[in-house]
C-alpha cells in the first residue's frame, strides 16, 4: 500500500521534472532567452544613444549660451584660429 501511494505521488513529478529537462536542452534557457540576441539589442541601443542623444547638450551649448550666434560671426581666418 505505501509503494503504491508512493509510487502515484513520484511518477507525475518524475515526468515534470523530465518534461523540463528536456524543453531546457532543446531550446536554451527559456527564462533569459538568447545570451547573442540580449548581446546584439544591447548593442544596438548604445550605438543609438551614442550617435542620437544630446543629453541637453543642444539646449546648453545653443539655449543658453547661443554659440551658435558666435559661430556664425566668426570669418574663416578666425575659425582656423580656433582649430
Amino acid at each position: 500500500m505505501k509503494a503504491r501511494l508512493l509510487l502515484v505521488v513520484l511518477l507525475p513529478a518524475l515526468a515534470l521534472i523530465t518534461a523540463d529537462t528536456q524543453m531546457t536542452q532543446k531550446s536554451g534557457s527559456s527564462f533569459l532567452g538568447s545570451a547573442e540576441r540580449n548581446s546584439q539589442e544591447m548593442i544596438q541601443q548604445g550605438r543609438q544613444t551614442f550617435r542620437f542623444d544630446t543629453f541637453g547638450d543642444e539646449e546648453f551649448w545653443g539655449g543658453q549660451l547661443r554659440l551658435h550666434e558666435t559661430v556664425n560671426k566668426l570669418t574663416p581666418q578666425q575659425a582656423l584660429c580656433l582649430g
